[in-house]
């Protein structure tokens, strides 16, 4: 199991400031986009990836489409991008710069600090005690089923329960298997208080008082202890 603390999410503001961490946020975003490329391809009747073949999701669809059109990497336009409606400033066209938030962080590990292996997005209200959506993750491809989904999720509820955030909303996909896991077992640890479920999405509002090791714990809990009293560290 990994450890929990040898992670930690880095604003993406960093890469402005970090031309290391900058060139290993290209590359992960090279890896994302070849696999839209190679679904384009199954989608155009050019290849066949099969019945089995798990689609992946399109959350990093719109950045990768504004680095194809880009002519030269530049990371300050590209801050600027991500901070717009063009990218993921919000998803709702009635909001002002007054009404909600985007924070996007990339997720390394402190020992390659250097090094993005995923990236995360959060949204947030002008009610600086409510996120309004959080997750939007996504892992690099090389780095997929090993937990790291669990790690930023971790981040995330230590991180509103330090800002004194009351209540956080998680939106999952029904299809998306690893998301679905964690949200049962977040559920099952009871610190849900409204839940509902339409079309093809779960959507719930968390009381983040776990700090990351308790998250963590949570996350990682066996289906049977997840709802045990236990299944939290003393």
């Amino acid at each position: 199991m990994l450890n929990v603390n040898d992670f930690k999410l880095v604003p993406l503001e960093a890469l402005v400031h970090d031309e290391a961490l900058f060139k290993s946020y290209l590359d992960f975003i090279a890896a994302v986009s070849e696999i839209y490329d190679i679904e384009e391809l199954n989608v155009q009747g050019e290849i066949d990836l099969g019945d089995d073949y798990i689609w992946e999701d399109q959350v990093m669809a719109s950045e990768t489409r504004y680095w194809k059109r880009a002519r030269t990497p530049d990371v300050s336009a590209f801050y600027d991008w991500s901070k717009s409606k063009a990218g993921y400033w919000s998803p709702y066209d009635s909001d002002t710069d007054a009404t909600y938030k985007v924070r996007t962080n990339v997720l390394v590990n402190r020992e390659e600090p250097n090094r993005v292996l995923g990236r995360s997005n959060l949204y947030s209200g002008l009610d600086k005690t409510r996120w309004t959506g959080m997750g939007f993750d996504c892992i690099h491809p090389d780095k997929r089923g090993g937990g790291l989904g669990r790690v930023i999720l971790a981040h995330r509820f230590n991180q509103a329960r330090l800002e004194g955030v009351e209540e956080m909303k998680m939106n999952v996909r029904k299809d998306n298997a690893g998301s679905v896991k964690r949200f049962e077992k977040l559920q099952q640890a009871g610190i849900t208080f409204e839940f509902k479920s339409v079309s093809d999405r779960n959507i719930a509002w968390f009381r983040p008082t776990l700090n990351l090791d308790e998250a963590y714990a949570v996350l990682t809990a066996s289906s049977e202890s997840a709802n045990q009293p236990d299944a939290l560290p003393s």
